[in-house]
């Protein structure tokens, strides 16, 4: 099975907070791929561009598309985030 792991941390409180999880993470998790979203790489996503009219600003919505756009990309068969 292909597994994969989104943290989705935008924002400088998320952002900070969120190194500890995704050191964390690869530490017992080596096998599992890690995907760190933050506001450095938010903008290399295809859904980014509809955050302002399809997602209206709203981060706990517009997350769950960029998972499905990494779920798609590297063809998991499951996500964790």
């Amino acid at each position: 099975m292909k597994i994969g792991c989104m943290v989705y941390a935008v924002g400088d409180l998320y952002e900070w907070i969120s190194e500890c999880a995704v050191k964390s993470f690869k530490k017992y998790h080596p096998d599992i791929k890690v995907h760190h979203v933050t506001s450095e790489n938010i903008d290399t996503f295809e859904v980014t561009k509809d955050f302002d009219t399809k997602y209206k600003g709203r981060h706990e919505v517009f997350r769950w598309a960029v998972a499905l756009e990494i779920w798609e990309k590297y063809q998991y068969d499951k996500m964790i985030l």
